[in-house]
């Protein structure tokens, strides 16, 4: 919370550029122009606070400007409009999947966060996952009830595991996703959930 909401700070100022903020990592999106004039404002405005950079901006961010890179999580091509997971995503997905055997409840909810993390990001149609979101459900409950369980084996249904290795295979086959042009919604459905 202190790391973000102290990059929060050193970024608010009126920009040109869109721009996000997780926790000590910015990006700003616009044009080429406006990057510079934007990331040269945080950059001073970071250097004033004595706020440590791992990019070296000695010579100007103008080196930094890019259409393609990793922020977040997320591998962003804004020439080709696609987006995936980054390779260390990936990798951090791969490994887990390797050590599925040995899984604990914490170490299997590592996993499905990783899974989750990839929804939105590559193309997955959550519907075909039903039975490991049914399990995640259950077992979720009944962990609430246990805390105690959290690093006994994890005992998996047989019946999820076909579906958790099709999902965990797509997120290692990691096949970019067109990000489509932004628009008004076709339908809005508004719900009281009250009860």
């Amino acid at each position: 919370g202190i790391g973000h909401t102290a990059t929060c700070c050193i970024a608010d100022f009126p920009k040109k550029t869109t721009s996000e903020a997780i926790i000590d990592n910015v990006i700003f999106v616009g044009s080429r122009r406006d990057c510079i004039t934007d990331g040269s404002t945080f950059v001073q405005r970071a250097t004033r606070v004595n706020a440590t950079l791992n990019e070296d901006c000695s010579q100007g961010v103008d080196k930094l400007v890019t259409t393609e890179g990793d922020w977040g999580g997320v591998h962003l091509d804004f020439t080709t409009k696609k987006v995936s997971l980054t390779t260390k995503v990936v990798l951090k997905t791969r490994v887990s999947w390797e050590r599925r055997n040995g899984w604990t409840w914490r170490t299997f909810a590592a996993h499905i966060g990783l899974l989750f993390y990839a929804w939105g990001i590559i193309d997955l149609q959550m519907a075909e996952f039903f039975p490991v979101l049914r399990f995640v459900s259950e077992k979720g409950r009944w962990l609430s009830e246990r805390p105690d369980k959290w690093d006994a084996k994890a005992d998996i249904w047989q019946s999820v595991w076909p579906v958790l290795q099709r999902w965990t295979d797509l997120v290692l086959r990691n096949e970019p996703r067109l990000v489509p042009v932004g628009g008004e919604p076709e339908l809005l459905v508004a719900t009281d959930a009250s009860r």
